[in-house]
């Protein structure tokens, strides 16, 4: 008869290997971006409208060709709007003013596909050269009234690197919720293609 006992942490399953490149904390502070973003509604019938935001730092809207900083954010908003304060959706108590931590799927030597919140770098040749899946932290949405948003970020990575600052921009929203109260430009188009677009790339 064997009577054995352990006594420290217990975990479920498998860590992942963070996947993170980055190798410190990173300050990014862009004042003339270009955000876009879509409210679906309540899809998942929650009680909060899922809400999809892309912050580009630089984007050609003829080629798609996309440089510098790049911040994809997918949240349940905040009384069917986008403007409030979020944290990361296993952290909170209540769906709205959740964001859903990053994740990717993993296709060995030919990389992965990012999804959910994440932050890119992209060179002058739209390859990526740095990302980071946002994992904790707060995120704050702001309409500033005149057709711009701010984006408040103190995020971490799953290697618990930090990235703080803000992103402004020109914002394009797009809308298949009830009629939003948002200053920000509608429209009818729907950018459900450049969702799925952004959501296939695959970083090696």
């Amino acid at each position: 008869l064997h009577h054995v006992v352990y006594e420290g942490e217990l975990l479920i399953g498998y860590p992942k290997t963070p996947v993170s490149t980055l190798e410190n904390d990173l300050a990014i502070a862009v004042t003339d971006g270009i955000i876009m973003g879509e409210n679906f509604g309540d899809i998942e019938g929650i009680g909060a409208d899922y809400g999809l935001l892309y912050l580009y730092e630089n984007l050609d809207m003829e080629t798609e060709a996309v440089s510098g900083h790049f911040f994809m954010l997918e949240l349940l908003l905040n009384n069917n709007g986008f403007p409030g304060r979020y944290i990361s959706f296993e952290e909170n108590e209540q769906y709205a003013g959740s964001f859903f931590p990053g994740e990717y799927d993993d296709y060995g030597e030919e990389g992965i596909a990012p999804y959910y919140c994440w932050y890119i770098q992209y060179n002058e040749n739209s390859e990526p050269i740095a990302m980071a899946p946002i994992t904790s932290g707060t995120i704050m949405v702001e309409d500033n009234g005149d057709g711009t948003m701010t984006v408040e970020y103190d995020v971490f990575d799953d290697n618990d690197n930090k990235i703080t600052g803000t992103f402004s921009g020109a914002a394009e929203i797009y809308d298949e919720s009830e009629p939003m109260k948002a200053s920000t430009k509608l429209a009818t188009k729907s950018m459900t293609a450049k969702k799925s677009a952004a959501k296939s790339v695959v970083i090696r």
